[in-house]
């Protein structure tokens, strides 16, 4: 019932690229090393609140996180390093679990207002 269409909404994968150096306003590098990530893909899942017992247990007991996205899927590409974009909120994916027919993603927030998702 959660992957159904109407349950679902449309959110932005970006997948990890690697590190660049950070320049200053001179246009020199800084000597900090930041995270790139790709242009964006848009996917469709279930984006719910991570609540209950079961849930929590899902993804083990000392993985961090806020949201859990839940995609019919599971053959989509999506790996741990990456970020999603959902209603001007950015989580970070902190643990990816594969089934037959279901794949799940532990997100956590890491910018954007409380208020949404």
């Amino acid at each position: 019932m959660r992957t159904l269409r109407r349950n679902t909404v449309l959110f932005t994968y970006r997948p990890y690229e690697g590190k660049a150096y950070r320049e200053n306003s001179d246009g020199r590098k800084t000597g900090t090393l930041n995270p790139v990530y790709g242009p964006g893909t848009t996917c469709r899942g279930n984006l719910a609140p991570a609540t209950g017992f079961a849930a929590n247990n899902w993804f083990g007991v000392n993985t961090r996180y806020t949201h859990i996205v839940l995609m019919d899927d599971s053959t989509a590409d999506i790996r741990e390093t990456g970020r999603i974009d959902y209603g001007g909120a950015e989580y970070e994916i902190t643990a990816v679990r594969k089934s037959v027919n279901v794949l799940a993603l532990a997100l956590r927030r890491l910018t954007g207002s409380e208020g949404q998702a």
